[in-house]
C-alpha cells in the first residue's frame, strides 16, 4: 500500500463538506464515494505516528505528506486544514496522489486527473477514443457524472509547456484521438464582478491557453476543438461544468457544448476584438526569442564573435511602457524606469522620434535622471518588440476638443463626461476611463496670432442651477 492510499483509506468526509459538494457542485452520493473525497482535519494527526512506522522518512518527505522541522518529522500542516482532499485515482481507483483543494503537497510533481475518468468504450460506440479536458477536479468529476470521459488539468498553463509531453504519453497511453477542451467562461473586463482584472493582458488567459493548447495538440496529430460553455449559463459573471451540473444541466447539454465546438482558428475569430489581440500577443510572446534579458535590474545583451559568446551590461535601468496616448500629432508613450537598485523614478512620456534613434534614446535616458543607455540599435529595437508584446493595453485618447466627440459618442468637459457607459468622473491624473480606454481632455489655447496665446484654459460644466436673469444682467 502507498502512502496516499494509506491515508485515503482512512480519510473521512464531513457532512458539512458532502453537502457542499452537492449543492453547489451537483455531485451524487455515488460520485463523492467513488471518487473517494475526504476531508483534512486535525484527526490526521493520529495517522502521524502509523505513519512514521510504516513508511521511511525520506519516502514521507519525498510524498510532501511529513515536513522535517529541527530533525522532527511532522504531518503537513495544510493536511489538517478544513478543506476537502481529492485523491488521484489510477484506473483500479487506487490513489497515486493527494491534493488539497486549491493547494498542492511541497516539491511534489503535478499529474493529470484522473486515470479513473477514461470511461471504457465498446469497439463501434462512435464516442470511443473521445475526452473532454477541462481545468479543476471537481470539473472532471462533473464531466464523468454526465456520462463522458473527462481529465482534469491542475491549471489551464500547467501542460502547455515542460508537462507537454506527459499530457501526450497519457493521452497515447489511453488511445485517446478526439479532444474537446472545455474550460471556464468568465467576465473579467467587468469592474462590478468578484474577479475583474484591471490589466487587459490578464483578462484573457483561459482564451488564450484553450487556443494554444487545441493547437498545439492538433498538431500532435489528435483531433482538437474548444468547447464553450453558453454565456447565458453564468452565474455572477462565471460557469464552470460542476457549476452547470449543480444548476441541472445533464449530458445532453454538455453534449451540446461538444457538437457546437470550434477548431482553434474559429474559436480565435469568434473572440471579441480586444481577446483576439491579447491572445495574439500571448502567443507572438511566447514564441519570442530575444538577444537582450534582464539581469540584476540591468539590461544585458548577448554577444557573438565567431565561437565567442559574452554577455555585456547595456544600461543600468530596466523600462516598462505603462500607457499609450493618441495625440493629435501622433503617438506619445508612457514609460516607468527602475534602476539597478530597484528605485523607481517617475513616469516619463516618450515620442517616437526618442525611442527610433540610439543616440535620442540615450539623450532621453540622461534628460530624465541618472539612467545610463549603452546598447545598439538592434538591442533598443528588440527591447521595444518586447515591451510592445506585454504592453498592458492603457490606451488613452487626447482629443483636440472640448465636449462633444462624435467618433466616440461621448460628451467631455474638464470635470464631467457622459458616454455610452453612463456618467464618468476624471482620476486623480484627470483621466476618463470607460470599460475599453480612457479619455483625457486637453486644455485649450486661445491665439491672438499664429505666435502669441493670449490665453488658455479647460472648459468645466456647471451642474449647479444658474439665475438667467441675474446672469443676463452680469452680461449687460
Amino acid at each position: 500500500m502507498t502512502i496516499y492510499e494509506f491515508i485515503t483509506s482512512r480519510g473521512v468526509l464531513t457532512d458539512a463538506h458532502r453537502q457542499d459538494l452537492k449543492t453547489k457542485r451537483g455531485f451524487t452520493d455515488e460520485t463523492i464515494k467513488r471518487n473517494r473525497f475526504f476531508s483534512g482535519g486535525q484527526y490526521l494527526l493520529a495517522l502521524e505516528k502509523e505513519l512514521s512506522e510504516k513508511f521511511k522518512p525520506e519516502d514521507l518527505l519525498e510524498a510532501g505528506v511529513f515536513l522535517k522541522k529541527a530533525d522532527k518529522f511532522h504531518l503537513d500542516p495544510i493536511l489538517m486544514d478544513d478543506r476537502i482532499v481529492i485523491p488521484y485515482l489510477n484506473r483500479e481507483g487506487l490513489c497515486t496522489l493527494l491534493r488539497p483543494h486549491k493547494l498542492g503537497l511541497k516539491k511534489v510533481p503535478i499529474q493529470i486527473y484522473q486515470p479513473f475518468n477514461i470511461i471504457e468504450k465498446a469497439e463501434d460506440d462512435i464516442s470511443r477514443g473521445g475526452l473532454i479536458i477541462t481545468e479543476g477536479e471537481f470539473k472532471a468529476c462533473a464531466g464523468w457524472q454526465m456520462g463522458v470521459s473527462c481529465i482534469a488539468l491542475p491549471g489551464v498553463a500547467s501542460y502547455s509547456g515542460k508537462n507537454y509531453d506527459d499530457l501526450i504519453t497519457f493521452l497515447n497511453e489511453f488511445k485517446i484521438r478526439k479532444i474537446c477542451l472545455i474550460f471556464d467562461n468568465e467576465i473579467k473586463d467587468d469592474p462590478k464582478l468578484a474577479n475583474y482584472k484591471p490589466d487587459v493582458m490578464d483578462r484573457y488567459d483561459t482564451q488564450y491557453y484553450s487556443y494554444l493548447m487545441a493547437k498545439l495538440l492538433n498538431k500532435s496529430g489528435f483531433e482538437t476543438l474548444v468547447g464553450t460553455i453558453p454565456d447565458s449559463w453564468r452565474v455572477q459573471g462565471k460557469i464552470d461544468i460542476d457549476g452547470a451540473l449543480a444548476q441541472g444541466k445533464t449530458s445532453a447539454d454538455l453534449n451540446g457544448i461538444c457538437r457546437r465546438a470550434l477548431t482553434p482558428k474559429e474559436y480565435h475569430e469568434n473572440l471579441d476584438k480586444e481577446a483576439q489581440e491579447v491572445v495574439k500577443k500571448k502567443e507572438a510572446k511566447r514564441f519570442f526569442r530575444s538577444h537582450v534579458k534582464v539581469d540584476f535590474g540591468r539590461y544585458i545583451a548577448t554577444r557573438f564573435n565567431g565561437k565567442r559568446e559574452w554577455d555585456e551590461p547595456i544600461s543600468n535601468f530596466t523600462l516598462k511602457i505603462i500607457a499609450t496616448h493618441e495625440r493629435v500629432d501622433g503617438i506619445v508613450r508612457e514609460l516607468r524606469f527602475v534602476n539597478e537598485f530597484g528605485k523607481s523614478a517617475p513616469f516619463f512620456a516618450i515620442s517616437a522620434e526618442e525611442m527610433a534613434g540610439n543616440d535620442s534614446f540615450k539623450a532621453f535616458c540622461l534628460k530624465h535622471g541618472n539612467f545610463v543607455w549603452k546598447g545598439r540599435n538592434e538591442d533598443l529595437s528588440t527591447i521595444w518588440e518586447y515591451e510592445f508584446l506585454t504592453d498592458p493595453g492603457r490606451h488613452i485618447i487626447e482629443p483636440d476638443c472640448i465636449g462633444w466627440l462624435p467618433d466616440d459618442k461621448l460628451w467631455m468637459f474638464g470635470n464631467v463626461a457622459w458616454g455610452p457607459d453612463g456618467e464618468l468622473r476624471p482620476d486623480d491624473h484627470g483621466i476618463y476611463w470607460t470599460e475599453k480606454c480612457g479619455y483625457k481632455p486637453m486644455a485649450l489655447a486661445v491665439q491672438s496670432n499664429k505666435n502669441n496665446v493670449v490665453s488658455e484654459g479647460m472648459p468645466y460644466l456647471t451642474l449647479n442651477q444658474s439665475n438667467m436673469v441675474e446672469l443676463r444682467a452680469k452680461l449687460g
